[in-house]
């Protein structure tokens, strides 16, 4: 298993010589299992860049795209997804459960005119679009659960399964909602547990997320917090804030780890960045 980052922002792109070595494109990932299944998680600002990737390394594109939730820095990027346009592409994509045919709904609403030139319909007829079905998804050689994250509107973490190894996609969480949570802290931590590799939203500090409250986001610290509790092996920071800067966020990452350090020695602290892949 294979992931690469592609869009670690959130909210919206944040492109600057301040923000270069993290990088400003909002939520994309990429999943690669062993026997080449292609999965993209999000398809915020990253998913352009990896759209051109992909023209570029293969003739035709067979993958399957799985959104998290429907605010703006998750779907932006769509219309610019190359890949999509292309006859003899095959790209199917899973969102979160609503009424018949929501996914394709929702998506198409950021497609029509005043905002954009063409239709969804149009443009992007290599495209097939579901709901996700309840329990789980088999994926090529992986599997795929999700549970609901604590985030305005439905909002779905994945937990990836391949060959014994690991991976979590859990954006756009408040792990202490100021209100009843959709989803208990048990039920995280059981869905978290003993991954090799945990991405959780961490785009605020403690002292941030105050005046926060109810946005759906949680903090350096208590991602942390949640990583060790899981028994994960390594945790990665995600979601930064448009305003932080590269150095904000090497801060928050040296705060992380040292926490880290004095509660659990073993787990691995990094922090999102555009271009980097981890390999399982």
């Amino acid at each position: 298993m294979r992931i690469v980052f592609w869009g670690v922002r959130g909210s919206i792109p944040s492109p600057g010589k301040d923000t270069v070595f993290y990088g400003g494109n909002t939520p994309c990932l990429q999943v690669v299992l062993d026997d080449g299944t292609d999965v993209i998680l999000d398809a915020g600002s990253g998913i352009r860049e990896l759209g051109r990737q992909m023209m570029e390394r293969r003739h035709k594109t067979d993958a399957f795209l799985l959104f998290s939730h429907y605010h703006w820095d998750h779907i932006q990027g769509l219309p610019f997804f190359t890949p999509g346009y292309i006859k003899g592409n095959k790209v199917r994509a899973y969102g979160v459960p609503g009424p018949a045919s929501f996914v394709l709904q929702v998506l198409s609403r950021q497609m029509e005119q005043p905002f954009f030139p063409v239709s969804l319909n149009n443009t992007f007829p290599m495209l097939d679009f579901y709901d996700l079905p309840g329990g789980h998804l088999d994926l090529g050689s992986g599997r795929v659960n999700y549970l609901r994250t604590n985030h305005p509107d439905f909002c779905a973490t994945y937990r990836f399964e391949e060959k014994g190894r690991s991976f979590v996609y859990f954006t756009d969480n408040e792990l202490f909602p100021p209100d009843k949570p959709q989803t208990l802290r048990s039920e995280m931590v059981a869905f978290c547990r003993d991954a090799d590799v945990l991405v959780h939203d961490s785009q605020y500090t403690r002292e941030e997320i105050g005046r926060k409250l109810g946005w759906g986001h949680s903090t350096n610290l208590d991602s942390v917090d949640l990583a060790i509790e899981s028994g994960v092996k390594k945790l990665v920071l995600f979601h930064h804030d448009p305003t932080r800067t590269d150095a904000g966020v090497d801060a928050m990452l040296a705060e992380a780890r040292i926490y880290a350090a004095a509660r659990s020695p073993a787990l691995e602290v990094e922090a999102a960045r555009e271009y980097t892949e981890i390999i399982l």
